[in-house]
């Protein structure tokens, strides 16, 4: 089990990195997970800026379906790896 709150970034090169915060909010957490390449959002996973848990990939955007944290880091990391070219 993630304790909350959770931040991390991680440098995967010079101009690469990704970045994960999550914390406690009213009915679910508040998370921000994403991949930042030449400093622009590559790829993420959110549920800020008023929206429902919700997936930007480049510029477009696409509902997720949160259900747990672990579960959220688990779909992130399955995924980002395919924005990193």
């Amino acid at each position: 089990m993630i304790q909350l709150p959770y931040v991390e970034r991680i440098p995967l090169a010079e101009d690469t990195f990704i970045e994960i915060k999550i914390s406690e909010g009213k009915l679910q957490p508040k998370f921000s997970l994403a991949l930042i390449k030449n400093r622009k959002r590559a790829y993420g996973i959110d549920n800020h800026e008023n929206r429902p848990p919700h997936i930007h990939i480049k510029n477009k955007i696409q509902p997720y379906e949160f259900t747990t944290v672990e579960k959220l880091i688990e779909d992130f990391y399955t995924e980002f790896h395919k924005y990193l070219d």
